[in-house]
C-alpha cells in the first residue's frame, strides 16, 4: 500500500514539472537541422573535445582516488583510466544524440548555418584549434580557484551553521 502511495507520488510529481513552461516539448528535429548540427559538431571537432574533457575527468578521478588510496600500483591506476575511457567510448554515440537535440533546443536552423558559416572563417577555424587547449587549462585554473576557495568556503559555512546551533 505504501508503494502504490509513493508511485503516486511520484507520478504526480513528474507531471508537475513536465507541465512547467520550461518542459515544453521542442518541434521536431527535421532531417536538414540534423544534417546541419551534425556537420557543424564535426567541424567543432566536438568528439575530440569530448575525448580531451573525459581526460581531464579520468586525471582528475585519479588523483582524487589517491588522495582516498595511496595503496593503488600505477598498473590499477591505469586499469581505472582504462576501463572509465572504455565507458566513454562505448558510450560516446548517446552524448552525441544528447548534444544534437541541445543545438536544436538553442538555435534554430538559421543559427546553425550561420554558426557553420562563422567556423569555415580563419577566427572559426582558429578557435576550433584552440578549443582543446582552452578547455583543458579552464579545468586546471578551475580547480586552482576551488583549492583558494574551499577553505572560505568551508569557513563561512561553518560559522553560519554554528550561529544555528550546528557544530560541523
Amino acid at each position: 500500500m505504501r508503494f502504490v502511495a509513493l508511485c503516486r507520488v511520484a507520478l504526480l510529481t513528474l507531471g508537475l514539472l513536465l507541465a512547467q513552461p520550461g518542459h515544453a516539448e521542442l518541434a521536431p528535429l527535421e532531417p536538414a537541422k540534423r544534417a546541419d548540427i551534425e556537420q557543424l559538431m564535426a567541424t567543432m571537432n566536438v568528439a575530440t573535445n569530448m575525448k580531451a574533457m573525459s581526460n581531464a575527468m579520468m586525471q582528475s578521478f585519479v588523483q582524487n582516488l589517491r588522495k582516498g588510496r595511496n595503496d593503488l600500483t600505477p598498473e590499477q591506476e591505469q586499469a581505472v583510466i582504462n576501463t572509465t575511457s572504455e565507458v566513454f567510448t562505448e558510450n560516446y554515440g548517446s552524448f552525441n544524440e544528447l548534444m544534437v537535440h541541445l543545438y536544436h533546443k538553442h538555435f534554430t536552423a538559421t543559427d546553425i548555418q550561420q554558426l557553420r558559416s562563422f567556423y569555415a572563417t580563419d577566427i572559426g577555424k582558429k578557435m576550433i584549434a584552440v578549443m582543446p587547449a582552452l578547455t583543458q587549462e579552464s579545468f586546471e585554473v578551475g580547480a586552482q580557484w576551488g583549492q583558494v576557495l574551499a577553505p572560505m568556503i568551508q569557513k563561512r559555512v561553518k560559522e553560519r551553521l554554528a550561529a544555528q546551533g550546528v557544530a560541523l
